[in-house]
Parts: structure tokens; sequence; C-alpha cells
């Protein structure tokens, strides 16, 4: 058995040694992307290679879970397995610069390469079978990436770059230029989702201010105490989770989360019907989510005003474990407008700490239809332009049947999932199955709602 643990604490303890630390879960995410990204060359993701992701590297993902966080990687002409590691990049130049540029193996580079060699082999062989198209994807890759450290290895000094101390600033420089790509791929994921003006302003708004204040501290300025937990206000399927998930991701290159994860849970994760049990749960998911976010569902849901009802044991737990882990933990609690306010009013702890709101209007009509449009795009389906007006009246139909219990984004999908069933069912009836026939959406697929 690869002791790919061994492995890995052994190029963590380089990172650090480098004076690297903060680069350290980025590799960790590399090393997953990969296994993830071969483990799918067959798209389909087993037990055993769940499993297996899951124990090496002791992450509690699930199929759902690695899929939203890394298969789009798989759609892109720049996929993961088509180029060099940035950690591996960064080490390799970093080797460089601490020896004054000068030509000679790279040794620490290396030990990636054989890390990342190793996750592949994991992938390939977790589910007892070796197949072809998987060796030769693990084989490609680890060429693209020892072809690049066998060219650093023979790079002449740059003149420029002679001086140790300007190299290791230009490394600064390199490092901080790479948490800056990141930090504006995620501001750009924002900004393309559809809708949510406000949202997007007040995401940049946090931001700013965390830049902003990071650089206060670094020139030894005041530093103004404020509450980085969240309350999110609106209706069913509005994108809360997603823009929780995006900010634990913003944050973590920002720095200000360890990790970033979000660990969602609602009443039923936080409270016990018997005396005693509360606390433990609320304590054991509060664990789950520290150096990242815990996502409260419907939280008000939490302090129902019941005398026998243990809502309150949970609230006032989590308080204390919020003011313990105030540095490692960041809470956002979500639900509807006005309950919320009676949910915050219910006890001054939470007042106190939850004091930045975040709202969530209501889709409009036109971008429900850009929503039901790119699950079509998304999804290798499509429409004649005719039809926009028919899915706009469909829409507006769905709005005025369901009323108050009207799910938003969440609603378009389980439309569109439906029309996508109707036009399946067309389909087998006419005994057809010609590519365009498989791609279109008629009016008789959308007249289900």
């Amino acid at each position: 058995m690869i002791d790919i643990g061994q492995q890995l604490w052994k190029c963590d303890n380089i990172l650090n040694n480098m004076g690297m630390s903060k680069q350290i879960d980025e590799f960790h995410r590399e090393i997953i992307r990969e296994t993830y990204l071969i483990t799918m060359l067959d798209a389909e993701l087993d037990k055993a290679e769940l499993l297996t992701i899951n124990s090496f590297f002791k992450t509690r993902f699930s199929p759902e879970g690695l899929k939203e966080r890394f298969y789009e990687d798989c759609q892109l002409e720049g996929c993961f397995l088509n180029r060099v590691p940035e950690t591996v990049r960064l080490v390799a130049d970093k080797e460089r610069f601490d020896r004054g540029g000068a030509p000679g193996m790279l040794t620490a580079a290396r030990e990636f390469c054989i890390a990342f060699e190793q996750a592949g082999n994991i992938a390939i062989g977790c589910n007892g079978s070796r197949m072809r198209y998987e060796t030769d994807a693990l084989d490609a890759y680890m060429s693209i990436m020892i072809n690049f450290v066998r060219e650093a290895e023979k790079k002449e000094p740059d003149p420029v770059k002679n001086d140790p101390a300007a190299a290791a600033g230009d490394f600064d420089i390199r490092l901080e230029s790479s948490r800056e790509a990141k930090l504006e791929a995620l501001l750009k994921e924002v900004d393309s989702m559809i809708g949510l003006d406000s949202v997007k302003k007040d995401i940049h708004d946090l931001v700013n201010f965390i830049r902003i204040k990071q650089l206060r501290e670094s020139r030894g300025f005041e530093i103004p105490v404020m509450s980085m937990h969240l309350v999110f206000t609106g209706n069913p399927g509005t994108g809360k989770t997603t823009i929780a998930r995006k900010i634990g991701e913003i944050y973590k290159v920002l720095g200000v989360l360890e990790t970033g994860q979000l660990i969602e849970t609602d009443r039923a994760g936080m409270v016990s019907g018997y005396m005693g049990q509360t606390a433990a749960k609320v304590e054991s998911i509060v664990e789950k989510a520290r150096g990242g976010i815990l996502f409260i569902d419907e939280a008000y849901t939490l302090v129902s005003g019941a005398d026998n009802d243990y809502g309150q044991e949970a609230v006032d737990t989590l308080l204390k474990l919020m003011e313990d882990h105030r540095d490692d933990l960041i809470v956002i609690v979500a639900g509807y407008p006005e309950p919320m306010e009676r949910f915050l009013n219910s006890n001054p702890g939470l007042r106190s700490r939850f004091n930045k709101y975040i709202v969530f209007e209501n889709y409009s009509h036109n971008e429900l239809f850009e929503i039901f449009k790119n699950f079509c795009e998304k999804n290798d389906y499509q429409f004649a332009p005719e039809l926009h007006e028919v899915i706009l009246q469909h829409i507006q139909n769905l709005i005025i049947k369901k009323g108050d219990k009207f799910a938003n984004g969440r609603e378009i999908r389980n439309y569109f999932e439906k029309v996508v069933t109707k036009q399946a069912n067309r389909i087998v009836a006419q005994s057809k199955g010609s590519v365009e026939e498989l791609i279109s959406i008629t009016a008789k697929d959308l007249d289900c709602e």
C-alpha cells in the first residue's frame, strides 16, 4: 500500500521550512483534485473511490460535494491534468531563488512530483482495477510535471535576480500574485451569478474592508474590532448556500480562515430531544466547522418558545463556542426576514454578534428565465427562440401556483427536471433518438409545471 500520508507530511514540512505554510491547503486541494479527476475519467465515482479519497486525505466529501468543488475543471480547456500544479511551480521557483538561481537538482520540487504520482496511483488502483486510459492519463500528467522540473533545473541564473534578497522579494511577489489571481477568479464567479446585485456589492464591500484592515495592521495602525458573523435573509432558492460557500473560499484566500470549508446544519443537526445531549451536538458540529464557516439554515427554528424545548440550550452553547473560537470560526445564520428578526431579538448575545446583514431578493421573471436557460445550456439542451415567451409564461404560472412557497432558483431546477423527463418520455414514445431530438426541448415538453 502506498503511504501517501508520509509523503504529504514530508511535502507539508518542505512548505513550512520554505516559509510557504499558507500554500499547504492549496497543495492538498491540488492533490485531491488530481485524484478525483483520475477517478472520473470513466465519468463515474464509485464507493471505493470516494472512500479512498476521504480516508487518505481525511476529508468528508460526498459525491455531490466533490463534483461541485472539482468537476467543472474536467470541462475546461486547461484541465488541471494538462498543466503543472501551481504548488510545484512555486516550490521550484523558491528552491532556485534560495540558491541564487544556479542550475542543479530541485530536490524539493521532485518530492512534490512523487506525491502527485503516488496520489494518481492510489486513484487508479483503489477499486481493484488499473485501466489503460487511467495509467496513460497519469503518465502524461507526470511527464508534463517532470519535464517542467527538469527544464527548471537547467536554467542559468538571471543576472537581475542574482541578489538573494531580491530573489526572495520576487518570490513573495509571485506568491502574492498567485493569491490575487485566485481572489479575482472567485470574485468573478460571484459576479457571474444571475441577479443578486446587492449581494455582490456586499461581498465586494467585505473583501475591500478585510484587505484594508490587513494593510492597516501591517502598517501598525489600530484595527477596528468588527464581528465577521453574518445574517442572510431571503426566501428559499435565492443562492444563500452558494454565496456562503463562496465566502468561505474567498476568506481562505484572504487568510481570514484557515480552510474555508462550509458546514451546513439546521435545528435537527443541533438540538436533541433529551436533556444534556444538545450541547454535545452543537460542540460536534462547531468542531467540524472550525477553520471555516458554519451555516445554520432556518436558524429561527432553534428558538420555539416552548418550555420543554432544548433550542435555547443550543443557542447558549453556540454563543459560548463562537467566543471560544472567534479566531477560527465564522457563523452564518439564514432564513426568512421576519422570523430572523425575532430570532436575533430573543437573545442580546445574538444581536451583538450578528450585526451584518446580507439580503437576498427574489429573482425577477427574466432572471428566472436565465436560470432555466443556464440549466439547459449546461446540460446540452436547447430550445427555439420563439419559446422564450412560452417559458416566461410557465414561470409566471409556477409563481402563482406556489404563492408564498415559491422557491426561486430551486423551483426552476425542479421545473427543468420535469421538462427533460417529459422530453425523454416523448422521444421514447416516438421511437426516435436523433441528435436533434435528444437536445431539443419543445413547447409540449415545457407544459409540465
